[in-house]
């Protein structure tokens, strides 16, 4: 059997990643790598789906232990109250010995993932869109926040600028529209071939 690839897809928050990485789950049978946080869960997210959902004190003692590959944090900003966020993708979660998988993450977790499993094991795509749909799709999907939202815009113009994201290898894909979609997902298809 082949040993499979790792799929990064990073990019601006609202972005469509994680629209993604659900079809490549659901139709292309890639296996989902889930990350452990300590963000409060999302109105319709199950523990253990899209994360898994820790205590700040059970993700530090698990930074103490070793057990993540990467992980990161992030200072937020939820109703104009400041707090931390925790982020990591654990060591016993990604076998690529069993197929492909596919992750998000930020540009510094895509370094320490690609230091982990090698170049030749990783290939990471940059999910572009548009800063009028980011919002428009923050807003729909229920948890949009003024001040959080202008905060993290601030944040990605220079957490993905072009120097950051040629570090990493980055291809990128456009998504705009239903039809960009279908074609960044076929070039991930024939890419991972």
């Amino acid at each position: 059997m082949n040993k499979g690839k790792l799929v990064v897809l990073c990019g601006k928050s609202s972005g469509g990643k994680d629209t993604m990485l659900s079809t490549l789950v659901d139709l292309y049978d890639y296996k989902r790598c889930i990350s452990h946080t300590s963000r409060p869960m999302r109105q319709g997210e199950v523990n253990g789906r899209e994360y898994y959902f820790e205590s700040r004190e059970d993700f530090k003692w698990m930074i103490e232990k070793g057990h993540f590959i990467e992980f990161r944090t992030y200072n937020t900003l939820v109703n104009d109250k400041e707090d931390t966020w925790y982020y990591g993708m654990a060591k016993n979660s990604i076998d690529l010995n069993k197929g492909n998988h596919v992750i998000v993450l930020d540009v510094q977790g895509t370094k320490e993932i690609i230091e982990y499993f090698g170049k030749e094991n990783v290939l990471v795509y940059y999910v572009r869109t548009s800063d009028r749909l980011r919002r428009r799709r923050c807003k729909k999907r229920g948890d949009y926040n003024k001040s959080e939202f202008k905060r993290r815009f601030k944040a990605d113009k220079i957490d993905f600028s072009k120097d950051k994201l040629a570090e990493i290898g980055a291809i990128t894909l456009k998504n705009n529209s239903y039809r960009q979609f279908d074609k960044s997902i076929a070039k991930i298809i024939t890419e991972v071939k």
